[in-house]
């Protein structure tokens, strides 16, 4: 059994591209947004971004 899995891209100081599979295989579907709002509406959110 093979394991097709991309690389995780690596953090760096300078910013980096991805490649396009990384891009499929670690971006959500979809992001769900209440109130306009990522997660719960009652859920703190500091440092998320």
């Amino acid at each position: 059994m093979t394991n097709n899995k991309p690389e995780l891209p690596q953090p760096r100081i300078e910013p980096a591209s991805i490649t396009f599979d990384q891009y499929v295989e670690f971006t959500p579907e979809k992001l769900e947004l209440s109130d306009g709002y990522l997660g719960y509406s009652g859920q703190d959110q500091v440092g998320f971004h």
